[in-house]
């Protein structure tokens, strides 16, 4: 068993697998013939490893995220953006989907998540986010959770 895992069984070694797997097309794809679909891609996984130019943005690229939710005044207002953020391929601030409950698992539960939002500005945010709008009749994730204990 890997030293960095606390378990270790089949579908791990599948997912570790699939994980070279896609790491040995990814490193093909950064040295395909500019302008096709394999640079393409090539050039994205790229992007993600460029350490120096993502630190030197720093957090400049999330300032308009963050002005468009401050402006937010309904929750209606706060579905259309991240329904606009979604046509886009950004991840929203939440994320609203359908799962098993985890007390009745034959039932299912609206949940919504703020989670993917990671910054040290989230917990403000996703605060006064919450103390402004009506919370709804969604269970938020970490109730869900919470309800397993």
């Amino acid at each position: 068993m890997p030293e960095d895992k606390a378990r270790y069984g089949t579908f791990d070694i599948l997912a570790d697998g699939a994980e070279l797997a896609i790491r040995a097309i990814l490193d093909e794809s950064r040295a395909a013939p500019e302008g096709g679909e394999a640079r393409k891609v090539g050039d994205l996984y790229s992007s993600f490893l460029d350490e120096e130019r993502i630190n030197a943005r720093g957090v400049r690229p999330l300032i308009d995220r963050l002005a468009q939710v401050e402006a937010l005044a309904s929750i209606n207002e706060l579905l259309a953006l991240i329904g606009r953020l979604q046509r886009r391929g950004v991840g929203g601030f939440y994320a609203i989907f359908v799962d098993n409950d985890p007390v009745t698992p034959s039932v299912t539960s609206r949940c919504w998540n703020r989670a993917a939002f990671r910054s040290p500005t989230r917990a403000t945010t996703a605060k006064s986010t919450s103390q402004r709008f009506a919370k709804p009749s969604w269970r938020t994730w970490n109730e869900c959770s919470d309800s397993l204990a």
